[in-house]
């Protein structure tokens, strides 16, 4: 091993790929079992009909997830408000989740290069970055509330060379399997940490890219947050025990492991909200109200008139009309938010707050 003091910056970084026998029999099987689920994951999205709605729906509840493990959190409805109105009028907390979805957006299919990391972290961030450098002040990881150090990254001047490492690994084709290589990766990229700010969350993001160069995901549909936010000691345990112990099989299997839970639970997810889309279309039907209604409903958990108005490109009676039809039928909720009425589906919602 090499020195390692949380104290210090860790400019001993071991370079990839690992020394260390990532291949383990414990972790090959787990590797299987991820990738069966993942398999029928991107299966059942390939032949489902709303595969559109569900990917404006599964990277929103992403971003929300993973800014919450930052602490940076918004309630449901500020959020889908947001992403259908004036963002900037938000709170911050809601500006920075929709950027976060923004940053997952433009990057979904993109190549994992170092181009596209500093793109992803200069959306979440708002602003242009750029990689630590030599001469830059050191940061340090600390308990919160603090000056306890929990982790020092490496110092700025080493940042470059690991980065360039770290992309050599990524498009090293040394038949590790990517769900392995992904696990590396996200250790390496948290490790180096090379940004000042938004470290977390482009690496949270780089897993989804690095999955589908690998050819393991067409549509952005995997997302680890929610996994991550609900083991979040255990997950910044196994890094740490991975930079000062070289420990690369638990962190390995805690990866793999949010893969296959992950990917059942969504897959269990897409079935519900496909039965529930069913049913209300049916509804639709019986109440004489346009199927494309429902669309509208799946897109933004939250509708108002005018929503419903630009949607489906009707007057604002027939809009009303619309809408008090579903509320009626209890598959909408009306509040007052400001000065308007929100109508809000009430059953989505609750399939999406539902825990893991």
């Amino acid at each position: 091993m090499p020195y390692f003091d949380r104290s210090d910056a860790y400019d001993e970084l071991p370079v990839l790929p690992p020394t260390y026998d990532v291949e383990t029999t414990a972790v090959m099987r787990a590797c299987i079992r991820a990738s069966r689920s993942l398999s029928e994951l991107q299966g059942l999205i390939a032949t489902i009909p709303e595969k559109r709605i569900l990917l404006e729906l599964l990277p929103l509840q992403e971003s929300e997830s993973s800014s919450a493990i930052e602490n940076i959190v918004s309630s449901k409805k500020r959020l889908f408000m947001a992403t259908s109105g004036d963002a900037e009028s938000s709170d911050r907390f809601t500006r920075e989740i929709i950027s976060y979805n923004r940053a997952l957006m433009s990057a979904a299919g993109k190549i994992p290069d170092h181009k596209t990391i500093k793109t992803i972290c200069s959306i979440i961030r708002g602003e242009d970055v750029e990689f630590r450098k030599e001469g830059d002040e050191p940061i340090g990881l600390y308990v919160p509330g603090t000056k306890t150090p929990v982790y020092t990254p490496p110092s700025g001047e080493m940042v470059e060379k690991l980065m360039k490492n770290l992309e050599e690994y990524i498009f090293t084709d040394d038949e590790v399997d990517p769900l392995i290589k992904m696990a590396i990766i996200h250790y390496q990229f948290e490790a180096i940490h090379p940004f000042f700010d938004g470290n977390g969350r482009t690496g949270r993001i780089l897993n989804v890219i690095y999955l589908q160069y690998s050819r393991l995901l067409k549509d952005p549909v995997l997302f680890l947050s929610g996994y991550i936010i609900h083991n979040k000691t255990e997950y910044y345990d196994l890094i740490r025990r991975v930079s000062s112990k070289g420990e690369w099989e638990p962190w390995i299997l805690f990866m793999l492991d949010a893969v296959d839970q992950t990917s059942r639970y969504t897959i269990g997810l897409i079935r519900s909200v496909t039965e529930l889309m069913k049913d209300c279309r049916e509804v639709a039907v019986d109440s004489r109200i346009p199927e494309k209604c429902i669309d509208v409903i799946f897109s933004n958990p939250f509708c108002t008139i005018g929503m419903m108005m630009d949607s489906i490109g009707c007057s604002k009676p027939t809009a009303i009309k619309y809408l008090r039809t579903l509320e009626d039928s209890r598959i909408l909720r009306s509040s007052v938010s400001g000065s308007q009425k929100v109508f809000e589906n009430v059953k989505l919602l609750e399939l999406f707050s539902k825990g893991r």
